[in-house]
């Protein structure tokens, strides 16, 4: 009965071309938008509630993990960056930011997420008794890498594109000891290229480790098998200091430890910066909050479509709105759904 109300009061809205949400003294928000595939969907989502429930003049713009703290620095207007991991920068920054009034860690787009060393499932079927990180690091000779010669081929993050993960799997990599394992890192050029790969590597039953994150359709759809760490993590100062820091200078900071440690869970949340609390969303973007499975099958779905985020946002909003229309009030919701 909820949405069929939803849907009437839309048409009505709609026909009479007036909402007093929609018109409401926004203002200008500009939405950054990460560049991978559950950031977008999820930027475009936040894009469209806003502009259309709030009305918000929206601007999309690029951006990253790393990217983040400075676009919340130079924005004179109110910012929201969907989907940030914040390992990802160097958390002394990240927390001086916080204290100094210039980022807001404002809520949390999905409830769970994890980063894990994979293997691909026809390796963890062939090799079911090699089920921890240790364990795999002792046979590079299974893993051959397409570089160099006699070396395994350890897949980590793409280079040079701002995420954070590039210089954290680099880390790790030197404190696994893994160049004396006998691997080499092998990192992808994009995105798309370490998507590729992995696909590659489950449709011709080929054996492939490397770093991957989960909700993600590449993740689920190639049921990629998560490797048992069987070390405790480092402490958080540590892995600032040794791990994050490792993007400054190419390589483990003087005083730095070799030490196997497993990934310390990043905490992912919406950063946005105090302008937001003048618009009248910042009540949505605390309350919205994607389950695992949806987002992940969003992401697949755009996959699978060969479909923009924008078209992937559309879509959850027409098919999940139970969902979505709890975190607005009831004009936003009419606002939206007459937008679609």
């Amino acid at each position: 009965m909820k949405k069929l109300a939803l849907i009437a009061a839309s048409i009505a809205t709609a026909a009479f071309g007036f909402s007093a949400t929609a018109n409401a003294e926004c203002g200008e928000v500009t939405v950054g938008e990460a560049n991978w595939s559950t950031a977008q969907i999820l930027a475009q989502i936040d894009g469209f509630v806003l502009e259309h429930g709030y009305g918000c003049t929206v601007t999309f713009t690029p951006t990253s993990t790393t990217q983040t703290i400075a676009l919340a620095q130079g924005a004179d207007n109110a910012v929201v960056v969907s989907e940030f991991w914040n390992l990802g920068v160097d958390q002394d920054v990240l927390n001086d930011s916080i204290a100094d009034g210039e980022i807001e860690l404002t809520g949390k787009p999905f409830p769970e997420a994890g980063e894990f060393w994979y293997v691909s499932p026809s390796f963890a079927e062939d090799y079911p008794e090699l089920d921890t990180v240790a364990e795999v690091l002792a046979r590079p000779d299974l893993f051959p890498s397409p570089t160099v010669d006699g070396t395994g081929a350890f897949y980590g993050c793409p280079i040079g594109i701002g995420w954070g993960c590039e210089h954290s799997n680099a880390a790790l990599f030197d404190l696994w000891d893994m160049t004396e394992l006998g691997w080499t890192l092998e990192n992808p050029g994009s995105f798309e290229g370490m998507n590729s790969i992995i696909v590659d590597a489950n449709v011709s039953n080929g054996y492939w480790i490397g770093y991957y994150w989960t909700p993600t359709a590449v993740a689920i759809e190639n049921e990629l098998v998560s490797l048992d760490w069987g070390v405790e993590t480092v402490t958080p100062a540590f892995w600032n200091d040794c791990i994050t820091k490792y993007r400054d200078e190419g390589r483990l900071p003087d005083g730095c430890e070799v030490q196997p440690t497993s990934w310390t869970p990043s905490d992912i949340a919406t950063a946005t910066n105090p302008a937001l609390r003048d618009t009248g969303a910042y009540d949505f973007i605390l309350a919205r909050e994607l389950p695992m499975g949806v987002l992940g099958a969003m992401d697949g779905w755009m996959a699978s479509n060969q479909a923009s985020a924008a078209d992937a946002a559309k879509h959850f909003l027409r098919e999940h709105q139970d969902l979505w229309t709890s975190w607005v009030d009831a004009d936003v919701a009419d606002a939206v759904l007459a937008a679609l």
